[in-house]
């Protein structure tokens, strides 16, 4: 950005460029200069003008910065937590005491386990141990015994008798079955038991598999002969053979019927299964039925038999349908169960069968010889509880490989085997592993994660009234074990769970959900029927952490003095404590805690807070505003002051961000907060820092007068460092109050005002530091001659910079803001009475700027007046023979020199100033010329016209330099009218007077002296005017008589468009003021003479007198242009044609002179001033009547003109 100079026109140039103004006449935009937009920050501001007052202001604009970096350590120091390892959250646990298994109950417990691990049964499963080895060796890792006490044991477990084997089974469906009956379905039922090897067949060697028996076989080929009793024999199931309900009319059948079968021999037996087509309501149930009340296998054999000869001899086609058959070997079935579809098999290869069955298949013990056989669950606990405490010491010592929960191998095999030898059920085992692992939880401290899937697992295996009394109250300790110890952890949440490590925040997320979860189980409500609800707990668990962390830092926070600066130190850095942390509340936890366990966490500790911060802060406060009544008034030497009242003011920044964070809270909470009213402890120490603010803010202005050299502080701005100094300062003083933001809107007008107080006497004391020092430098003294010097300017260009940072003051304060919320409390009047009361302070100070801005100003068009009247008077007394353009040259050279120096040296604002006040001087200088020599002639007036042209377009400067209005001054309107006058013909000002009259008598409206009724016409035909005067009326009594002796005079005028037309005469009417003429006249006139300018007929009223001068009742002035037939060729009708008109009469006046004005005692005292503060006002000495007759009067070279003058005049006279 440059300063580009101003274009102003060479001396001698002429006439007013086309350029000025925009096509639809409108006057251009005006550009803006570089030194419109240049702003200076508070760091260029001098620092030893900062330095003079020890940095008071920097030393509060600073708070925020101080504020903001305190955030950015706080979020630094939260990144590095991400990296920190985690608290030990044991240490915050609190933990029960657990029973301990005597010697001899580990022995006997070993025992049980030897015993189990014998007696294994099932397939090993993945993830189990196969190895009996194993299983031994874990199990003396886990008891720590000996391998002779393991012998002793494992002997004694050898003694005991071995357990029956059993097998559960459920038939839960089928699918896809073949359709037996003629409606196209089938009435399914299954037949089921456990029978030996030779059942069921092995394969061809050609792979199809030999005839399949079942356990009834149709025998409908009479051909035969005979049964084969012998092998009906073989066919007898080893337990009893049970039926399934029948599933009437379904290809899909579903029973989920659960059968119970005890096992002989594992290795061999087979469960058998056929599905049958039911088509006989009673035969083959009934005969399953009794077939298992048949004891001994000859008699079994006579009634399978029977069974397969069927119930109905000789109704074949009754007899139930095979619809398939399963076999399956039991040493194949796995330890942990199985749930599958099986594929039907036919009973021989002709046959054909199609489905499946669905079953769920479980092994299990009975009638078990070990001491704990009716005590299984306690023992499965005990088992586990050692199985986990030895896993989870074994992984603690571990350091990189951290134990994720799951048992090993060996430990899984022997529970399992445990679980399904004592028949356990699911709730069982959920409740086992919960119990286990909640127990060495308060030890070990296991993942949370994991902890919720196994209360998912108790949660989804849960089946009510399963539980002995003595197993819902575990299960109840175990549930307020671990409730104790999470809300420990919730108390101590803040150290033990730090929000910025993902870590942390994840286990403190599965904390909440494992207590949501518990919360929400109905186990734990039928075991725990008279908890309280999880979410108050919740609740008062965070108040009471957030009470003992605020107690902690309060206690950390303490001030080691009890003076005024340690204690208000002391509540800054609590208050910074906790807005970080109410941060943390809203940014981290609360989100937490409401998606998880629906609790408010943000409200519930900010509540908390904010009693307790009101609390001690209160108390404080109370104390230091009693200091500060007691304190004198400030002065600019309190440096103990600006200590405190820093202070101060960081505590309020701080409060205030404590309290911004109440709109964070639901709208139910937002109402009756203690900190709602934070901001008045402070409103004492605001309102002394504002009056103490002023004080200092003077000081530093004069200190920045007394350092600045008068230079420039940049090439781009046209000001030096005092005016940067000035605006910095008021700068922080707006600063200062911004930062304040006062939530009262009441208060916040009263700070308003106060702001506007320092700024505005600052900005005035400012205005007059600098002139002082201008005056010191002799400018104002009257010697000397005028020189554009580097002080003026600038001294000139800082104050308009410190008067238009006034400006900004409406928007940087919030004038409309204050004026909406004093309409709240006040009314529209308060709120509009509030926003003029700032902006009257301001443009008060704004006057006072500019006042002494116009005092320089003057000065520079009084210096300057001087030189400028000398060129007028070379310019007006140049021989007649020189041009306008070559006399003025040396006015315009030296304008133009002055004016481009001051265009490159001064603000714009400036700049108009003295232009608007050199264009004055000008135009006085130009007026006391043309004043002091009237009655020249016409070349001496025109030379001057044209100057004033060239003048005209000098100081508009296409529309660069003055607008329209400054240019338009009453000066300016004089010089142009007189001059334009002055340079006129005699003729043209003769006609210009007529035109005057014509338009003076079109506007008068009242009949002071009387009327006058005339009809006027044009006959082209002879071209001739025709003229009736008809009456009057009203006329003015000019006689003693009270009446006049009226008569009229009509003249056509003026008399050099008419020379040849006499002046006519009606006749005298005696003693009557309404007379009746009824007389006509005829002038022969050309038609165009009608439209010469000013054209007119006078109807001049006399009143007769005998013995004196006639006396003159008024006039009337008709134009001649709008008389009616001159654009007709003959009007045969003559007057009748023409309508009457009926005229005011007027009178002719006296031209008029001004006086020599006298400024007399304190009429002219006022005068003078108003002269001296409004340049367009000048004192001037005689001054003729203005217009036409004003010119006529002074042509006394002329004789016309003082014909003409002489004649109005004694016209003039002559009225009575």
């Amino acid at each position: 950005m440059s300063v580009r100079p101003r274009q102003m026109p060479e001396a001698g140039s002429k006439g007013r460029s086309p350029k000025s103004r925009s096509a639809s006449g409108k006057k251009r935009p005006r550009k803006k200069r570089a030194d419109d937009h240049v702003e200076f920050t508070r760091e260029q501001s001098n620092h030893k003008v900062q330095e003079a007052d020890g940095n008071f202001f920097e030393s509060f604009t600073a708070l925020s910065w101080r504020q903001e970096n305190r955030r950015l350590r706080a979020s630094s120091e939260e990144d590095l937590v991400e990296d920190k390892p985690l608290p030990v959250e044991s240490q915050a646990a609190v933990k029960p005491d657990s029973r301990k298994l005597s010697k001899d109950e580990l022995d006997t417990l070993y025992k049980e386990l030897m015993y189990t691990i014998r007696h294994r049964i099932g397939t090993t499963s993945d993830g189990h141990s196969p190895f009996d080895e194993d299983l031994y060796n874990y199990a003396q890792e886990v008891f720590h015994i000996t391998e002779d006490r393991h012998r002793t044991l494992l002997d004694r477990a050898k003694e005991l008798k071995a357990p029956k084997c059993v097998l559960s089974v459920t038939v839960a469906e089928a699918k896809d079955l073949e359709a037996k009956d003629a409606n196209g379905y089938s009435d399914p039922y299954c037949m089921l038991g456990i029978v030996p090897p030779s059942f069921s067949p092995p394969s061809t060697p050609g792979g199809k598999p030999k005839n399949r028996l079942s356990f009834k076989d149709r025998q409908r080929r009479k051909s035969r002969g005979k049964d084969k009793v012998t092998q009906t024999e073989d066919l007898i199931a080893k337990s009893p053979i049970l039926v399934s309900e029948v599933r009437r009319k379904t290809l899909n059948p579903q029973w989920n019927e659960k059968f119970r079968f005890e096992v002989e021999d594992l290795k061999n037996d087979r469960l058998h299964i056929d599905i049958w087509d039911h088509d006989d309501e009673a035969s083959i149930i009934e005969a399953a039925r009794k077939l298992n009340e048949v004891s001994g296998i000859k008699g079994v054999g006579r009634y399978f038999k029977q069974i397969v000869q069927s119930a109905r001899a000789g109704q074949d086609d009754d007899v139930d349908d095979f619809l398939g058959c399963i076999d399956i070997n039991l040493a194949r079935i796995p330890s942990t169960g199985c749930d599958q579809w099986f594929d039907l098999e036919a009973r021989s290869i002709r046959s054909k069968v199609q489905g499946k069955l669905r079953l769920q298949l479980q092994l299990g013990t009975q009638e078990r010889d070990t001491p704990y056989k009716d005590e299984a669950i306690r023992v499965h606990q005990d088992l586990y509880d050692l199985f986990v405490e030895h896993e989870a010491r074994t992984h603690s010592d571990q350091v990189f490989d951290k134990w994720d929960g799951n048992l090993s191998q060996p430990a899984q095999t022997i529970l399992h085997q445990h679980f399904i030898q004592q028949e356990l059920t699911m709730v069982d085992e959920a409740i086992v592993r919960w119990r286990a692992y909640s127990k060495q939880h308060l030890q070990y401290a296991f993942d949370y994660e994991f902890l919720y899937k196994l209360l998912h697992e108790l949660h989804n295996s849960w089946q009510p009234d399963k539980l002995t009394r003595e197993e819902e109250q575990d299960l109840a300790e175990s549930f307020a074990d671990f409730i104790e110890l999470c809300m420990s952890l919730l108390d101590q949440h803040r150290g033990l769970f730090p929000p910025n490590n993902k870590q942390a925040i994840c286990k403190l997320e599965y904390i909440l959900r494992c207590l949501q979860l518990i919360d929400d189980m109905p186990a734990y409500s039928k075991v725990c029927p008279f908890h309280a609800p999880m979410r108050r707990e919740i609740i008062k668990v965070i108040k009471q952490g957030t009470k003992d962390w605020y107690l902690k830092v309060r206690a950390i926070t303490k001030p080691m003095t009890h003076s005024d600066e340690e204690v208000l130190q002391s509540m800054v850095k609590l208050t910074y404590e906790i807005n970080t942390d109410v941060q943390k509340a809203l940014k981290y936890y609360n989100k937490l805690f409401l998606s998880v366990v629906k609790v408010d966490y943000f409200t519930v500790a900010y509540k908390q807070l904010e009693s307790l911060l009101h609390k001690d802060i209160n108390a404080g406060m109370e104390d230091i505003n009693v200091t500060l009544q007691t304190e004198p008034s400030p002065s600019a030497s309190d440096e103990e002051d600006v200590t405190i009242s820093t202070s101060l003011f960081e505590l309020y920044l701080a409060l205030k961000e404590f309290h911004a964070f109440k709109e964070s809270l639901p709208a139910s909470e937002k109402s009756e907060l203690h900190m709602d009213s934070f901001y008045v402890w402070f409103e004492p120490a605001i309102k002394r820092w504002f009056s103490l603010a002023r004080h200092k803010a003077f000081r530093r202005l004069e200190k920045a007068v007394e350092l600045d050299k008068v230079e420039l502080v940049h090439s781009m701005v046209k000001h030096s460092t005092s005016a940067v100094d000035a605006t910095c300062c008021f700068g922080q003083i707006r600063e200062f109050y911004r930062q304040l933001d006062w939530p009262d809107p009441v208060g916040a007008y009263t700070f308003v005002t106060l702001v506007m107080e320092d700024i505005c006497s600052g900005a005035r004391y400012y205005a007059e530091l600098m002139h002082k020092k201008l005056k010191a430098a002799g400018y104002f003294d009257d010697e000397g001659q005028f020189d554009v010097t580097d002080q003026l300017c600038i001294t000139l260009n800082n104050i308009e910079h410190v008067k238009r940072s006034l400006g900004s003051l409406p928007e940087s304060l919030g004038f409309a803001d204050i004026e909406r919320s004093m309409q709240k409390v006040y009314g529209e009047v308060g709120g509009q009475q509030s926003h003029r009361t700032l902006i009257n302070m301001m443009d008060s100070a704004d006057d006072d700027m500019s006042n002494k801005t116009s005092d320089v100003v003057i000065v520079v068009g009084k210096k300057m007046q001087p030189d400028i009247k000398k060129f007028v008077f070379h310019l007006a007394w140049a021989p007649d023979s020189a041009r306008t353009d070559d006399a003025i040259c040396p006015l315009m050279e030296y304008l133009d020199n002055n004016l481009k120096t001051l265009n490159m040296s001064l603000l714009r604002a400036n700049f108009d100033k003295i232009l608007d006040e050199i264009w004055n001087v000008v135009l006085k200088e130009l007026r006391e010329t043309l004043d002091g020599n009237l009655g020249k002639e016409s070349p001496f007036y025109c030379r001057l016209h044209e100057a004033l042209d060239i003048l005209l377009d000098l100081f508009h400067a296409d529309g660069e330099g003055l607008d329209e209005e400054a240019i338009q001054t009453e000066d300016y309107k004089y010089l142009r009218e007189t001059l334009t006058l002055q340079k006129a013909t005699t003729d043209e000002l003769i006609e210009q007077f007529f035109l005057e009259k014509l338009q003076e008598q079109r506007v008068e409206t009242v009949a002071n002296y009387g009327t006058l009724s005339v009809k006027v016409y044009y006959d082209n035909s002879d071209s001739s005017l025709h003229v009736e005067v008809m009456s009057g009326k009203d006329l003015p009594a000019l006689d003693t008589n009270g009446y006049s002796d009226p008569f009229v005079l009509i003249e056509l005028c003026p008399s050099h468009h008419f020379p040849s037309s006499a002046i006519e005469k009606t006749s005298i009417k005696k003693k009557t003021l309404n007379p009746l003429f009824d007389e006509t006249f005829k002038f022969p006139v050309a038609v165009s003479q009608l439209k010469q300018t000013g054209a007119c007929v006078l109807f001049t009223v006399m009143d007769h007198d005998v013995l004196a001068r006639d006396d003159v009742a008024g006039e009337v002035f008709l134009p001649l242009a709008e008389v009616y037939g001159q654009d007709r060729p003959s009007i045969p009708e003559g007057f009748r044609a023409v309508k009457q008109n009926t005229v005011i009469l007027i009178r002719p006046e006296l031209p008029k002179c001004r006086r020599p004005d006298k400024h007399n005692g304190t009429e002219g005292a006022l005068i003078k001033f108003l002269l001296l503060n409004f340049r367009f006002l000048w004192r001037r000495k005689y001054t003729p009547e203005t217009g036409p007759m004003g010119v006529l009067e002074t042509r006394t070279w002329d004789k016309t003109a003082q014909d003409f003058y002489k004649k109005r005049r004694a016209l003039a006279l002559q009225c009575g």
